[in-house]
């Protein structure tokens, strides 16, 4: 069956979602958005169970990040520690702006960046 473009998402909505995919490193190889985030690829790795997700409240990613550097993990999960301290300032970082300005709720598609 071919694929459709978003057509379900608005435009902030969908560079949202590039912008997640293309942190996640799924770009897409070829044609006019050679490079940028690739949704179907993020969307993909979902499905396929490999890209966890969960919800986690902003004051909570805080005190888990910090708790997290002041852990010392085993070599064999260091890096993955490290990922994941990463992908929670990431996910404040998308999220504070909006916060800030409306008081919304928050999450990676409150926060676009053009």
């Amino acid at each position: 069956m071919p694929r459709r473009k978003n057509q379900n998402l608005t435009p902030d909505e969908t560079r949202a979602l590039q912008q997640i995919a293309a942190y996640h490193g799924y770009l897409q190889p070829r044609g006019p958005g050679r490079g940028q985030g690739s949704i179907l690829a993020l969307t993909l790795r979902l499905v396929a169970g490999d890209v966890a997700t969960t919800s986690i409240d902003p004051d909570d990613r805080q005190a888990l990040a910090a708790w997290l550097r002041e852990q010392t993990p085993p070599a064999h999960l260091a890096e993955l520690v490290q990922d994941l301290v990463d992908d929670l300032v990431w996910g404040l970082a998308r999220s504070a702006p909006a916060d800030a300005a409306s008081g919304a709720e928050t999450g990676p598609l409150n926060t676009l960046e053009g």
